[in-house]
């Protein structure tokens, strides 16, 4: 059980992390009241959530598919190996943590989950146990959650962790709100358990066989996300959009599948090249060609390009 109790030391350094500069952005605080009182204000005044009314997008792990709202920002560049994703109404202080650990042995078993909870009193500040379990999903998928509270930064929060079995590990999806928040995630975390799916190993066809993924990996969806958001204001070629992506910090793998999969239409991405070019320059037709394949145009689709442009 070395494995699972250091885990929560894992967790709580990519918390701290993903809280750097933010630990001063809380509100102030106001006149203390009664402990009673306080509490039941909170419980009575929370906004519960639905954010998943306004969309989702899907996201992978190994085999295990997730949703997430839309409108939640994702951000896995501050830990590797750790996505976080930050509800519009937290204000950066109350996050979605996803997190892949390798492990042999399977978090649905009580010696797994009791080995995470004595590690969480030693990984966290002020650790407050609250209660642990097994349960299924919407669609039958089996998880174990385990709910406490801590310190962090010197902001109070309570927390709910879901651990889910997946190929090589576990899955866990750790939701931090701050004891005094003004909204309930509940109903949103919910739907994010409750849209987990393991897919079982399929057979392999003859071009899985050859090594391609039959699934993408967050990394990859992400790189296609920003593949994406730069063909909207500008164009590349295939691989000047590779190279784009491997400057933002995107593995060669990652920035391959993002291009691979954006949909462009790379004649097109040389037509609209060419044109720039000749917005604010002059060129002969073999100087404009030979300019595109400069910028990683193949030579057909430069000429394409220069063509489609009435050169």
């Amino acid at each position: 059980m070395k494995k699972e109790r250091a885990i929560p030391m894992i967790l709580s350094v990519a918390l701290a992390l993903c809280l750097v500069g933010c630990g001063n952005d809380a509100p102030p605080e106001e006149e203390a009241e009664p402990e009673a009182t306080q509490q039941s204000n909170a419980e009575s005044e929370r906004i519960k959530t639905n954010d998943f009314n306004n969309g989702a997008s899907e996201y992978y792990i190994k085999n295990l598919w997730f949703s997430v709202p839309s409108s939640w920002r994702m951000d896995n560049e501050k830990n590797p190996g750790t996505t976080y994703f930050y509800p519009p109404s937290g204000n950066g202080l109350e996050l979605l943590m996803v997190v892949f650990s390798e492990s042999k042995e399977s978090i649905l078993k009580q010696e797994s989950v009791d080995g995470l909870i004595s590690g969480l009193e030693e990984g966290y500040e002020n650790y407050k146990y609250t209660s642990s379990a097994f349960d299924k999903n919407l669609i039958g998928e089996n998880y174990a959650i385990i709910k406490y509270s801590s310190t962090v930064k010197g902001n109070d929060y309570n927390f709910s962790m879901v651990c889910f079995d997946c190929d090589g590990g576990f899955v866990y999806f750790l939701l931090g709100e701050l004891s005094n928040s003004s909204h309930d995630y509940s109903s949103d975390f919910k739907n994010i358990v409750d849209s987990v799916a393991i897919s079982s190993a399929p057979e392999q066809t003859e071009s899985e066989s050859e090594g391609e993924a039959p699934t993408a990996t967050i990394g990859e969806l992400n790189a296609l996300e920003k593949a994406l958001s730069y063909l909207n204001y500008t164009s590349f070629s295939r691989s000047g959009l590779i190279d784009q992506l491997e400057y933002e910090g995107f593995s060669t793998e990652e920035a391959t599948y993002g291009v691979d999969n954006c949909g462009a239409d790379w004649n097109e991405q040389a037509a609209k090249k060419a044109q720039s070019y000749l917005d604010y320059s002059s060129f002969s037709r073999q100087g404009l060609i030979d300019q595109l394949v400069f910028e990683g145009f193949t030579q057909e689709q430069a000429e394409y390009g220069v063509s489609a442009v009435g050169y």
